[in-house]
């Protein structure tokens, strides 16, 4: 309910129902975790990760520096 129904059913249909889940999928694939999401692209990618930093709460909602890291 907290992301546009769009983007919300695109991670549910990958299997991250929940910010938990979205969130650990997102730290442990860094920066291109959506490559794995039919439907999520970089853009919107990128204002899931906006979206997730303004509801950031220590602990609870964190993204993890290697989450924004560049592979190289």
């Amino acid at each position: 309910a907290w992301l546009p129904l769009a983007y919300a059913a695109r991670l549910h249909a990958a299997g991250l129902g929940t910010i938990g889940a979205l969130m650990d999928h997102i730290n442990t694939r860094g920066v291109r975790w959506s490559r794995a999401i039919r439907g999520i692209g970089a853009a919107k990618a990128a204002e899931i990760e906006r979206w997730l930093d303004t509801h950031r709460r220590a602990g609870v909602i964190e993204l993890q520096a290697s989450a924004r890291m560049t592979p190289r």
